[in-house]
């Protein structure tokens, strides 16, 4: 036997993009092989079984060579397309920053613009706040000042009692005038003291809402842009395995030329997602 087993590559395209065809060098391969009978009895016996198996991987390195070959001058036509891409990429990228400049200086000053009005927005929201906490802290003073009032007609109520020992008749009738005023008093500070403590509860739930709400819709772009990512992904590896049928690349340069695509540095070429 010759050191390779009976293979001919003639046409290395036809046989690597035929599968048929490396099938037949294959099944020569092997009738050759199963011809062999091998004898473990012997030392020549013995010797011979490793030569064929040696011939064997020879003839796998002399196939995957000529494979090689083959790819690798593919490989130096896709790197000089590719360097012409470049070229194109770079010249038209830089015409079209020249040519949306002065959009992109609009777009500046119209984000410095918003930029100011939120500003001037959050000012204005700072100044309400202060504001609403101002006239809390007025509406506080003023409980504080009506309960030491009462805390003082009280006294006077007790002096009236006194008194009442004395002149029992005119000072019991300006007792339960007293009396009356400090109760219609009480009765308003309690009215006003519940309903500030409705309109402080009534906030607080409409602030738990609001957070509920933001919560779920937080969720929900989130949920959105898991299945969007998952969705590109798969439109993406799809596209890859594309290329590769197509131009048989490697994988690697069929996945940069998606991802060149999906960043909108091939002019005028878009993945439909």
């Amino acid at each position: 036997m010759s050191d390779l087993i009976n293979i001919d590559i003639v046409d290395a395209i036809a046989v690597f993009t035929h599968k048929d065809q490396l099938q037949k060098i294959i099944d020569r391969i092997k009738e050759e092989v199963d011809g062999f009978v091998p004898d473990l009895s012997t030392e020549k016996g013995r010797k011979e079984i490793a030569s064929i198996a040696r011939k064997v991987s020879s003839s796998k390195v002399a196939i995957d060579k000529a494979g090689k070959e083959l790819v690798s001058g593919w490989k130096a036509q896709c790197k000089e397309v590719d360097n012409g891409r470049k070229f194109v990429r770079d010249e038209l990228d830089s015409l079209r920053d020249k040519v949306r400049e002065p959009l992109t200086m609009w777009e500046n000053e119209q984000k410095a613009k918003e930029e100011a009005a939120l500003r001037e927005k959050e000012e204005a929201e700072r100044l309400e706040r202060e504001r609403i906490e101002a006239e809390q802290r007025a509406k506080e003073e003023e409980l504080r000042k009506k309960e030491a009032e009462l805390e003082e007609k009280e006294r006077a109520m007790r002096e009236a009692e006194e008194k009442a020992r004395i002149e029992k008749k005119a000072q019991e009738n300006a007792r339960r005038e007293a009396e009356a005023a400090i109760e219609r008093e009480r009765l308003d500070a309690e009215r006003r003291v519940r309903e500030e403590k409705q309109r402080a509860d009534l906030e607080i739930l409409r602030a738990k809402e609001q957070s509920e709400r933001l919560e779920r819709e937080k969720k929900e772009a989130e949920e959105r842009r898991k299945a969007d990512v998952e969705h590109r992904r798969a439109v993406n590896n799809a596209a890859v395995s594309s290329i590769i049928d197509q131009l048989g690349c490697d994988r690697q340069l069929g996945i940069n030329i998606i991802r060149a695509i999906a960043s909108n540095k091939v002019a005028n070429v878009t993945i439909n997602y």
